[in-house]
């Protein structure tokens, strides 16, 4: 008796897209773009102090710690330095959508702690934001 390859059991191809199928496409996108709209989102904000500004700088990106916790829709948020290079920050974000997110990079905090922080890192922040693939989550990541 041949058994089935595991890795195949309940997957469905998608069907191609074909004349007359146009609008279950549509459908079939649309459903996507609202998945995503409520997907949950990792964000790398990235900032260089200007020589001799690095404990300002981190204290000002401390100041936002806090109140980004409290945010709704803030999963996680911490604030990282590079051991290589101390005038080198990074925040690691997830927010629970792109909805919290984008109200998140609207509040007044945020954009006064960017406007205080500029005259303190080498050039613009570098922020990109992230969709997690399903794939190889660890046990730890439930906490």
């Amino acid at each position: 008796m041949r058994r089935s390859d595991p890795w195949q059991r309940g997957r469905q191809a998608h069907p191609p897209v074909v004349a007359g199928r146009a609008e279950e496409q549509a459908e079939r996108d649309g459903r996507l773009r609202r998945r995503l709209s409520v997907a949950e989102l990792t964000v790398i904000g990235k900032g260089k102090a200007k020589p001799g500004c690095e404990a300002a700088l981190e204290r000002e990106l401390r100041t936002n710690v806090r109140a980004t916790h409290l945010e709704e829709g803030c999963l996680h948020y911490s604030l990282h330095r590079s051991l290589e290079d101390p005038s080198l920050f990074i925040t690691i974000e997830r927010w629970a959508s792109k909805e919290v997110l984008d109200q998140h990079f609207a509040t007044p905090r945020l954009q006064n702690l960017l406007k205080q922080a500029a005259d303190l890192l080498v050039s613009s922040p570098v922020i990109t934001v992230f969709e997690q693939l399903r794939v190889g989550q660890s046990p730890k990541d439930n906490f």
